[in-house]
This record gives C-alpha cells, sequence and structure tokens, in this order.
C-alpha cells in the first residue's frame, strides 16, 4: 500500500494539470510567435513562394495562366499571415511536440514516462515527413486531378490565392498530425490500454473513422482530398498494428 500511495502522489491534482497546460500553452506559442516574426519581417515572400509552387506547377502542368487570383483588398496580406503562420508551426513542431508530450507525461505514472521520451523524437520525425508527404504527393496530385477534371472549354480556372494557400497549408499540416497515427497507437498498447487484438477488432470502426477524419480534415468537399487523405490514414492504421506487433516480439 506504501508503495502504491507513493505512486499516487506523483500524480498531479486537477488543478495543477491546468497550470501545466497553460505553461506548455505559453511555451509553444512563445516558439511558434518568434518563428514568425523572423518569416513574417524577413522571409515572407519566399515563405509565401514556396506553400505556392505546387499551385503554379499544376497551374502550368495543365497549361494555365500561373497566376492566384486576389479578389479583396487585403487578400494578398492575409495570404502573407497564413502561410508565416502555419510555417512558424512546422518549423517550431519539435518545441510543440515537445511541450505536447510533457503535458501527457505529467499525467502518467512514473513507469509509464519513459515512453514519451522515446515516443518524443520519433513524434517530430513523423510529423515533418507527414507534412512533406502531404505538399510533395498529395497536394500536388490533388490539385492537378481538381483543376484538369472533365473538359468543359466554358469553365474557366481562375483559383484565388487565399482557397489555394489554404488548401495547400491544411492538407500538409492534416497530413502531418495524422502521421502520429502509428507512435499513439504504439504508445496507448505499451502502456496496456488497448491490446494488439483490440486493434484488430477495429478495423471496420478504422475504416469508418478515417473517411470522417479525412472529410473533417481536408479544406475542400470535392470527395477527392478527403480519399487521398483516409487512404494513407488507414494505412497508418495497419502499420500502427504491425509496429505493436513487432515491438511485442521477444528479441531472439
Amino acid at each position: 500500500m506504501g508503495q502504491k500511495d507513493a505512486v499516487e502522489e506523483t500524480r498531479m491534482s486537477l488543478g495543477d494539470h491546468l497550470e501545466e497546460l497553460r505553461l506548455r500553452l505559453l511555451y509553444s506559442l512563445a516558439a511558434v510567435a518568434v518563428v514568425f516574426l523572423i518569416l513574417f519581417v524577413f522571409l515572407a515572400d519566399q515563405t509565401l513562394n514556396l506553400v505556392a509552387a505546387p499551385i503554379i506547377e499544376s497551374l502550368r502542368s495543365l497549361g494555365y495562366e500561373p497566376y492566384l487570383v486576389a479578389l479583396r483588398p487585403g487578400d494578398r496580406f492575409v495570404a502573407y499571415l497564413k502561410v508565416c503562420g502555419v510555417a512558424s508551426l512546422f518549423l517550431a513542431s519539435p518545441v510543440v511536440l515537445y511541450e505536447l508530450w510533457q503535458f501527457v507525461a505529467a499525467g502518467l505514472y512514473p513507469h509509464e514516462r519513459r515512453y514519451v521520451r522515446i515516443l518524443f523524437p520519433f513524434s517530430v520525425l513523423a510529423f515533418v515527413v507527414g507534412m512533406l508527404f502531404g505538399y510533395l504527393v498529395l497536394v500536388r496530385y490533388g490539385l492537378q486531378f481538381l483543376y484538369g477534371f472533365g473538359s468543359a472549354t466554358f469553365i474557366r480556372t481562375m483559383p484565388t490565392v487565399n482557397e489555394n494557400v489554404d488548401f495547400v497549408m491544411k492538407m500538409s499540416l492534416a497530413v502531418g498530425v495524422v502521421f502520429q497515427l502509428p507512435l499513439v497507437m504504439w504508445g496507448l498498447e505499451r502502456m496496456g490500454v488497448v491490446s494488439v487484438k483490440q486493434f484488430r477488432a477495429a478495423r471496420r470502426y478504422a475504416v469508418v473513422g478515417c473517411a470522417v477524419v479525412g472529410m473533417v480534415l481536408t479544406p475542400d468537399n470535392s470527395g477527392v482530398t478527403q480519399i487521398l487523405l483516409a487512404v494513407p490514414l488507414y494505412g497508418l492504421y495497419e502499420l500502427g498494428i504491425l509496429l505493436c506487433r513487432w515491438s511485442r516480439q521477444p528479441a531472439s
């Protein structure tokens, strides 16, 4: 009983959790704000050019004029704000993810916190790889399909800067987030919250869940980008099951 009481004392109260959350959010916001100021003051044009690159390439590949339209006076300024904001989140992701995992660790038992130390570097890597995969693969193929669909000559493609920049950033960010799934599954399995058997039994629900997540996270309602996100997401679910199985195999 004494040992159990000592372990319980290491867990934080609700008030302590809220204070911990406030501090972690402040640290994360401070890191993002510093990077944002650097990008917005010194590298705003380069950042916007990088985000808009797949849009311009898709338009050129289909024979359209490689321009984005600003419909309102503030559209250009808002576009710069958006791209610098998301780019700062991407560049500050190691700090943000560290603070997130530290907050999670504060609510765990001491023997469970070691999994946070294992997961953190892989979490950063998965987020970065996910965003790059979304930017380099899903965004490009999605834009080319949507811009080039159909042969009606009376439809003129005039992409607006804010909607298309939103598409690129939200798709990339969404893929970065969902790439955390195998690590989260592994962590839950190692801590005994969910077993591999339960993950397998939940496959049919995972398919529905992936479709719902694809619907929520994708920036347009065409259905194409929803499928482009839902399919890799289910693949990540299966990868999570394999990772849990592999980690449970005894070393030879």
